[in-house]
C-alpha cells in the first residue's frame, strides 16, 4: 500500500531565494518570496547517492550539524514537492538533490504560501 501524497503545487518551479537560521531553518521561495518552509526537526540532503543529516534545532539545546549542505539547495529549482499523510515532505531539485523531512515526536514543518494556504507536519505525524 502506497502512502497518498499531498503536491505541494505553489513550489513547482520557484527557488530558493533565501534561507534563514533562527529557532529552526527557514527556506523563503521565489523571487516574490510568496511561499515559506519552516523547518523545526533535523532532515536529509540527499544527492549523488549521499545522505547527509542537517539539523539546527537552538530550541531543544542540540549540537547543530551539517548546515553546509544547505547551499546544495540555494538557488535552485523546485521541480516536485510533495508531503505524505504521514507528516513526511520532500523536496527535489533541479540539480538531483532531494530533501527530505520526516515527521517527529514535535511540529517537524510548516509550509505557508501567500498564493494559497499553509500545512503542518503535527507532531507525531500527520498533516494539519
Amino acid at each position: 500500500m502506497t502512502e497518498e501524497l499531498v503536491e505541494l503545487d505553489q513550489l513547482i518551479g520557484t527557488e530558493v531565494v533565501e534561507i534563514k537560521l533562527y529557532g529552526g531553518i527557514e527556506l523563503i521561495f521565489g523571487e516574490e518570496r510568496h511561499s515559506y518552509l519552516r523547518i523545526e526537526s533535523a532532515f536529509r540532503i540527499i544527492r549523488e547517492g549521499e545522505n547527509f543529516k542537517v539539523h539546527f534545532v537552538p530550541a531543544r539545546s542540540e549540537e547543530s550539524s551539517g548546515l553546509d549542505h544547505l547551499a546544495a539547495i540555494f538557488r535552485k529549482t523546485v521541480i516536485a514537492a510533495f508531503a505524505g499523510v504521514s507528516g513526511d515532505l520532500t523536496l527535489d531539485f533541479s540539480n538531483s538533490v532531494r530533501l527530505l523531512i520526516e515527521h517527529d515526536d514535535y511540529e517537524a514543518w510548516n509550509f505557508s504560501s501567500r498564493t494559497g494556504g499553509s500545512l503542518i507536519s503535527l507532531p507525531g505525524g500527520g498533516l494539519g
